[in-house]
This record gives structure tokens, sequence and C-alpha cells, in this order.
């Protein structure tokens, strides 16, 4: 239950409200500038909106009072969208100094077109899982997220289930024969990556139309 709550207030709720968001801010500020607006906004309304909607299901299922969940989730998640839209920018911003043509709408060029065939895919899939691997996935944090803070704080973090209706295979980030926290978050971070990075790439090609070749 809980799995299908996040893949729909994140996944699904969250992506469809910030995009939409986005569209009205970018189409208000026709400039570069707006775009930036528009990211940093829809980055930071997404996280509150999937909030505000965890709230509701928690209130749904008795857990704790709306009027109680209401202000402590959307109170510590504002704080954790700006986090979010601030992350979101830079991205967008190393982007756009470095390959602009990526957020540019024209049809690309031949040499953009050779680059996204699958030696380039497979390259800078590959660096990205390297560059998590060695600079992010060992600093992650180990506080508690802004769910974890809230049902600790009004007491009903009991209520989870000890044991799960579907195993985990990487629980908490456990990997089984690595004692290290640190290595283990790393190694679990590095399988979830390589596995998102594949799936995706498989969907992307059932249902990317495929490139025309050019006739001179």
């Amino acid at each position: 239950l809980a799995l299908g709550a996040n893949i729909f207030n994140m996944g699904i709720l969250a992506t469809l409200g910030g995009y939409y968001l986005y569209r009205l801010v970018a189409m208000l500020i026709k400039t570069e500038r707006g775009k930036f607006v528009g990211v940093a906004f829809a980055a930071w309304f997404s996280t509150v909106l999937a909030s505000i909607c965890c709230t509701g299901e928690l209130a749904w299922s008795g857990t704790v009072k709306w009027s109680v969940g209401f202000p402590a989730m959307t109170g510590i998640h504002i704080l954790i969208g700006i986090g979010e839209a601030l992350i979101t920018v830079l991205v967008l911003a190393a982007i756009y100094a470095t390959r602009p043509d990526l957020l540019s709408t024209q049809a690309a060029s031949e040499a953009d077109r050779k680059a996204r065939q699958l030696p380039g895919v497979l390259l800078y899939g590959s660096l990205i899982i390297i560059g998590l691997a060695l600079f992010v996935l060992p600093f992650a944090s180990r506080w508690p997220d802004g769910l974890e803070k809230v049902a600790s704080v009004f007491g009903f973090e009991s209520r989870s289930l000890t044991t799960p209706l579907v195993a985990s295979p990487l629980a908490d980030y456990r990997v089984p024969g690595i004692g290290s926290l640190t290595k283990a978050t790393t190694l679990a971070g590095v399988i979830g990556a390589v596995l998102v990075f594949g799936v995706s790439f498989i969907l992307a090609k059932m249902v990317l139309p495929k490139p025309k070749d050019h006739v001179s």
C-alpha cells in the first residue's frame, strides 16, 4: 500500500502537477528566465502537492487527523521543496551552460542524433552512475525524511507493518554480507541506478519513434 501511495503521490500527481505548473509559468513569462522560474516553482510545488496528498491519505486511513497532519506535513515539505527547487535549477543551469541544445524544441542536428545512439547513451549513463557512486551516494543523509519526521513527532511510526507484505530485496539500503552502512548504501544506490537506467532505456526504445535517415 505504501509503495502504491508513493508512486501515485510522487510519480504521478507531483509529476503532472509540476509539469503543468511549469508550462503555465513559462507561458506567462516568455523568456529564458521564465524557464528557470517555472522549473524552480514547479519543483517546489510538486513536493508540497505530494505531501498534501499524503496527508489526505493518512487522514482517510484514520492514522492522523487532517487538522493535525496538514500543517505538520506541508510545513516541513515547504522547506524540503526549497531544496528541491534549488537542486533542480542548478542542474538545469549546468545543462544550459554545457548543452543548451538539449533544452531546445527544434530538431536535433545529425551530430546530436549520432550522440544519442546506443554507444553514446551507454557511455553517458555509465559516467552518471560512476559519478553518483563516487561523489553522491557515500554522503547520503541518515536523517529521517519528511513523513518519517512527522510520524515520529505524532507517534504513529509504530503503526507501520513490522513484516512487509512484499519483501524488499534491499530494505533500508542494506546489502547482505556488507556491514558498513556507507558501503551498503552506495552499492544499493548503484544497483538501483543501473536498474532504473536499463528499464528507462528499454521503455524509451519501445515508445520513441525511430529517427528517419536524412536524405541529401
